[in-house]
This record gives structure tokens, sequence and C-alpha cells, in this order.
């Protein structure tokens, strides 16, 4: 302690006080600057804009079609989905929980290398697809 209160002595702190000093005079008349401006304007004064509309060059759902899997598609995902999860086949990535099936596909982090095939219940829709 008592080496670092002799340190202390022995640093020249002036300069940065001269910063500091011309920081502050700095800011101070920064604000006055802005003081001497007009107000803002109260926001029910502000005209009223037209809103914009943007199209996107995209056009993601042009085809897209409701209820795309039949009942019985629908049914057999939920069992499979749920057997698997039953089944411990998920696996727990970053909070969330990872089933890979097909070709292999990683990420930073992912755990999931060395994929399932496909179950054949995916066939017919990934064929319509």
């Amino acid at each position: 302690v008592d080496y670092i209160k002799y340190r202390m002595q022995s640093i020249d702190f002036s300069s940065l006080k001269e910063k500091l000093d011309t920081l502050s005079n700095e800011l101070k008349e920064f604000r006055d600057s802005h003081k001497a401006s007009s107000p803002l304007v109260p926001p029910d004064t502000i005209p009223a804009m037209e809103p914009l509309v943007l199209e996107s060059p995209v056009k993601p759902f042009e085809q897209f079609q409701e209820n795309y899997l039949t009942d019985s598609e629908l049914e057999q995902m939920v069992d499979l989905l749920g057997y698997s999860k039953d089944g411990g086949d998920f696996i727990d990535e970053k909070g969330h929980s990872v089933l890979l099936f097909g070709e292999p596909y990683s990420y930073t982090g992912s755990k999931s290398f060395n994929p399932a095939p496909i179950p054949k219940e995916f066939n017919a829709i990934i064929d319509r697809i």
C-alpha cells in the first residue's frame, strides 16, 4: 500500500485534468448552442405521413397452400416425432432439441453429426414437394 501511495505521487495527472476540463467546456458549449436553437416540435403538430408500402421482389408465399399435409400424414408426423422424443432420439443443442435426418449438417455448437436415414413417413411429402 505504501508503495502504491509513493508511485501515485510521482504520476503527473495534469494532462489528464486538462483534457477533462477541455471536454467539459466543449460539452457545455454544445449544450448552450442547442438551447438557443428552436425547441422540439410537439408531436401533435407533426404532419401525418402516408404509410410506406414496400413490396418484396421475392414472392415467398406465391404458392402457399393451407393444410398441405393430409390428416393421415400429419398424424404420422406427430406420432413419429413423439416416439423420437420419448425414445431420447433428440439431441439437446444450446437450448433446443435437434433430430437430424438425411445428409450430415453441422454448425457451430452442433452435436448432431451422424444423421439417421430419412423415415419412410416423410417420403410421400418429399415426393410431392
